[in-house]
């Protein structure tokens, strides 16, 4: 009898004062619309970051001459002098430098890199852009870029490269294909490969064979590098690798 009561002045309440009563239901709306969509951007929010991170190589360590740090797009680590003798600016990385790390516990590849900014010419068009030298035996191993069109380098490359998205189309006014032909420093070199878009500086790139690019690449010296890359067995062991690298500099 009580609840029935309740009722009939809950009905009388909305039919008497339904400005009083349309303007609670409308913030009662209004406030769970909120919570919802609140909790909605949070989850939203939560899964992107969660796919960056997944995206992100937390076990790659790249060390210059100057110092090393974890290679995942983060903030750098410690820091290094290694190499053979002399100062940040005059230390070499060198063969020596890749078999002295290959002796340590908890790394999996270990390879050289050289880099340098070139004229690339492609269809009577000139343009400066990345060169990288790597070692096609490990490079694959040693990152996560995956091809668009064409394939990686393989051991027994030359002088063939593999571009990022953005040298492919976006540098040049004729967009560049597999096998097509561009020019560093009055060499020849066919695409055999377009890297997939990644939306960071690697897309303006071009990757060649390190035996090749260092005849490209001005200043670059045999079995001299400009970094050295090391892939860790699992991200537990990332902090004690950095330690043990930097204890041995």
């Amino acid at each position: 009898m009580r609840n029935a009561t309740y009722l009939k002045m809950a009905l009388n309440m909305l039919l008497h004062s339904k400005l009083r009563s349309w303007l609670t239901i409308i913030g009662i709306v209004i406030g769970v619309g909120a919570v919802v969509g609140i909790i909605s951007l949070g989850d939203a929010m939560e899964a992107s970051v969660q796919s960056r991170l997944a995206d992100m190589d937390l076990t790659s360590i790249t060390i210059t001459s100057g110092y090393s740090k974890a290679q995942s797009h983060m903030p750098g680590q410690g820091n290094n002098n290694w190499g053979r003798g002399g100062t940040t600016t005059d230390v070499q990385l060198t063969d020596h430098d890749i078999d002295a790390l290959q002796g340590i516990k908890g790394i999996t590849y270990v390879t050289g890199e050289i880099s340098g900014r070139e004229e690339v010419s492609y269809t009577g068009e000139n343009a400066t852009l990345s060169i990288d030298g790597v070692d096609p035996q490990v490079w694959q191993y040693m990152n996560s870029l995956e091809v668009e069109s064409g394939r990686l380098l393989e051991p027994a490359d030359k002088y063939v490269a593999v571009i990022g998205s953005g040298v492919a189309s976006g540098i040049y006014k004729k967009d560049i294909g597999i096998n097509q032909i561009i020019t560093i420093n009055g060499k020849s070199v066919r695409v055999v490969g377009i890297l997939k878009e990644e939306g960071g500086g690697g897309d303006n790139h071009i990757y060649m064979p390190i035996d090749a690019s260092v005849n490209l690449i001005t200043d670059a010296k045999k079995d001299v590098f400009d970094s050295i890359n090391v892939k860790a067995q699992n991200v537990d062991v990332v902090d004690t690798v950095v330690t043990t690298i930097e204890k041995s500099s």
